[in-house]
């Protein structure tokens, strides 16, 4: 593994991560004394494992501890393909090589999905050869936790360098929450299986609703003019939509709203007041109602006179 260092703070990056970094910046990847590969750009510092500090730290280890029996890479998919070689020559300190390991190789997918419910989403799923593997594997994939929707993969089988697609189908009707795939890949030799997550997130409310405010708003010069405003919903509101106001031509005075959301059964109170030099017109307060998926506006006229303040629908 790397990281990709600003100041104290650093980006994990895997060694296709820090090449293609180096590459897209013109940055020449050199070694530190202890054998890491590094590299700057922009100010930032990368470190990550390369098969030159791989074999460096290989040498080390094998000269002080020459009976080691085997060892854990973190993480496979994340190295320097190059490694692989060096592994297949290491040697116990009184044998000869050891005999190169039967090919194998690990499944490639992402961790989790996530996707809105009535809508699709795709991942890669691949494998990585370990030991020189070279052949295909064939590739399952099952539902689990009563998952509802479709699973549909572009190809029964998966080789090197050539993945294959799984695409995933909500019914907007699911329910939201956390699902699980079981990835399998089996070749004639070597099975592996890998979980999935799917995160469901609800589908937005199509809930439509119209608005109930008065047309107009009579106020004198200095006082304050209050009324109510409605949402009648065509159906049932899964969220309470949110309000803003503002006035639509140059207004001197205010406006504020009692709640920033608005319920059916809950109207938002709206107060206007005109300043006390505020000049004689009419002016446009505009009122937006929205949620996730609709949103509704309506002009009240205010109108600063010398008169007594009323609403009139």
């Amino acid at each position: 593994y790397g990281y990709d260092w600003l100041g104290t703070s650093g980006d994990t990056v895997t060694y296709a991560d820090a090449m293609r970094i180096a590459t897209a910046n013109g940055a020449t990847v050199s070694h530190d004394a202890n054998g890491e590969a590094t590299f700057t750009y922009a100010g930032r510092t990368v470190y990550f494992q390369d098969a030159a500090g791989y074999k460096k730290k290989i040498d080390h280890l094998t000269a002080y501890h020459p009976r080691l029996g085997g060892f854990a890479a973190w993480r496979v998919g994340a190295e320097d393909p190059a490694i692989w070689p060096l592994v297949a020559e290491l040697k116990y300190s009184m044998s000869s090589a050891v005999s190169p390991a039967p090919g194998d190789f690990a499944i490639n997918s992402p961790a989790a999905v996530s996707l809105k419910a009535g809508a699709l989403t795709t991942a890669k799923l691949g494998l990585v050869p370990i030991n020189g593997f070279d052949g295909s594997a064939d590739i399952t994939v099952e539902k689990l936790d009563d998952f509802p929707g479709t699973v549909l993969l572009s190809s029964a089988t998966v080789r090197v360098g050539v993945a294959t697609t799984v695409t995933i189908t909500t019914p907007a009707n699911t329910r939201a929450g956390v699902y699980t795939l079981r990835v399998k890949m089996a070749s004639p030799m070597v099975a592996h299986e890998q979980m999935l997550t799917i995160s469901v997130q609800a589908a937005p409310s199509t809930a439509t609703f119209r608005l109930d405010a008065p047309q107009r708003v009579t106020l004198a010069r200095g006082a304050t003019s209050q009324f109510a405003l409605n949402v009648l919903p065509d159906s049932a509101l899964e969220e309470n939509p949110r309000v803003t106001a503002r006035f639509v031509d140059p207004f001197s005075g205010s406006v504020a709203l009692s709640a920033t959301t608005i319920a059916a059964s809950s109207p938002v109170g709206v107060s206007v007041t005109a300043d006390r030099f505020a000049a004689n017109g009419t002016y446009r307060l505009e009122l937006t109602v929205q949620t996730t998926a609709v949103v509704r506006t309506q002009i009240v006229n205010v109108v600063v006179s010398g008169g007594k303040s009323r609403a009139v629908r």
